[in-house]
């Protein structure tokens, strides 16, 4: 929590007041790991981690996610670590999207590629390969079809809500 610029406790505060900008152009939401440690030791009982995922997908699916984001060197833009968290962020939904599950070696190839961080970690990756623990082609099973239509009716409910529709 000491390396967010909003912690926990005010993203609940700003969300409360319905302050989004605010909200979405903080780090704070980039720096969150998911780990729902701060939920499960809220004295309210409020998921702060599903809160921080809502707003990484508000983020993701704006029109204009460049004017959500603080100013940098001019242009408006991300500082490079949280464009790589989004980048991670976009490529591990598209691929359950696509495969109905994560796959960790394609989502890994897909990440240093479009990252362009190629060699950072690649002895790691190969000791990884090696013991068996990243399998080589993933599992497509017939639920990621499921999986699919999810994320299909999650996007129409979202274009509902953005343009006023309600709950969906």
């Amino acid at each position: 929590m000491e390396f967010m610029d909003i912690p926990p406790n005010q993203v609940i505060r700003l969300a409360q007041f319905g302050l989004a900008t605010e909200l979405l152009s903080s780090s704070a939401i980039w720096t969150c790991s998911g780990c729902h440690t701060c939920g499960l030791r809220c004295p309210n009982g409020i998921d702060v981690g599903q809160v921080m995922d809502v707003l990484k997908g508000w983020h993701l699916a704006s029109s204009e996610p460049r004017a959500v984001t603080r100013e940098r060197g001019g242009g408006k833009m991300p500082p490079p670590a949280e464009r790589r968290t989004v980048l991670f962020h976009r490529l591990f939904l598209s691929g359950v999207r696509q495969l109905g599950r994560m796959h960790e070696l394609t989502l890994m190839g897909l990440y240093k590629v479009f990252s362009g961080d190629l060699l950072s970690d690649l002895a790691v990756g190969m000791k990884m390969l090696a013991l068996g623990k990243l399998p080589l082609v993933p599992r497509l099973r017939p639920e990621r079809r499921d999986v699919a239509e999810m994320f299909e009716r999650a996007k129409i409910v979202s274009l509902r809500r953005s343009r006023g529709g309600g709950r969906g």
